[in-house]
């Protein structure tokens, strides 16, 4: 991939998504955010233009394609945009990766979905349990506490106490939402995927000081460089919301990349990038 010159000739958008799944189950927490591989797929071919590189994106030269995480859902949904043609870039936590580990976020979302409490009082708060939508609100509850959290061992740990507290034993994840292994990863770059930084964990860096963001940076950039072959010139901001401390750390990439619902697309400032979610149907 050529170096993320961001000097721009038009308008385009950086479009993010997290995957696909076969028996997509959309009332879960498990999928939220996820689409049927057809429902993908016919979106990818019903482009007028493809998708093109995330460089050629940022100088305003048509819309990209961005994947989060390292999934099976994420790796499945850039495998298909590469066989209809389409240039995408994954982002990856190497951490996971190496460890083998299984995304936090992806373990509480199961937990909430295997729950069969009919309500839950937290912190003096009473949360019912009956619908997607009542546990979808627990779910925020824990994530703004886990968004607070600096260690990923901490962030796990959380997970499991709301496991225990939700009187959940089965944390067994299926293949989809598993945490893929470098052999799958270093395929898809024979395939011409780009694979883009997402951190060493997925921490969120509004609970980091500025030199762990940027040790967490510059981990998983080398791992990318050293294990995959692939320069990692873009980062995307896990959870894609809080902004980095830019005056420490904006040399570090050329770009960074979010994902904020609040923010406009594009440009935001020096460095920063807002991506649109992909919607479809």
């Amino acid at each position: 991939m050529p170096g993320l010159n961001t000097t721009r000739t038009g308008s385009a958008s950086v479009f993010t998504m997290h995957g696909v799944v076969a028996g997509l189950e959309p009332d879960t927490c498990a999928h939220r955010g996820l689409f049927e591989p057809a429902q993908f797929v016919k979106h990818l071919r019903s482009r007028k233009t493809p998708y093109v590189e995330l460089a050629a994106a940022l100088r305003g030269e048509g819309d990209a394609l961005t994947i989060d995480d390292a999934t099976f859902t994420a790796c499945d949904a850039a495998a298909l945009a590469r066989e209809h043609g389409h240039h995408v870039t994954l982002f990856i936590n190497p951490g996971n990766v190496a460890a083998g580990e299984t995304y936090f976020f992806v373990l509480l979302n199961l937990v909430l979905d295997r729950t069969t409490l009919p309500r839950l009082t937290l912190g003096g708060r009473d949360f019912p349990l009956r619908t997607t939508a009542e546990r979808r609100e627990l779910r925020e509850y824990f994530k703004r506490r886990l968004l607070t959290l600096a260690g990923e061992a901490d962030r796990r740990e959380l997970v499991h106490a709301a496991a225990r507290q939700l009187g959940v034993a089965d944390l067994s994840v299926p293949r989809p939402l598993q945490t893929v292994g470098v052999d799958v990863l270093r395929e898809l770059g024979r395939r011409q995927v780009n694979i883009a930084n997402h951190g060493w964990t997925h921490g969120s860096v509004g609970a980091l000081p500025a030199d762990h963001i940027k040790q967490e940076i510059i981990r998983g950039r080398e791992w990318i460089n050293r294990e995959l072959g692939q320069p990692a010139l873009a980062y995307a901001v896990p959870f894609g919301q809080a902004l980095p401390p830019f005056s420490a750390n904006a040399k570090i990439y050329e770009i960074w990349l979010t994902s904020h619902e609040l923010l406009h697309d594009g440009f935001i400032g020096p460095h920063v990038f807002n991506r649109t979610t992909l919607r479809l149907g």
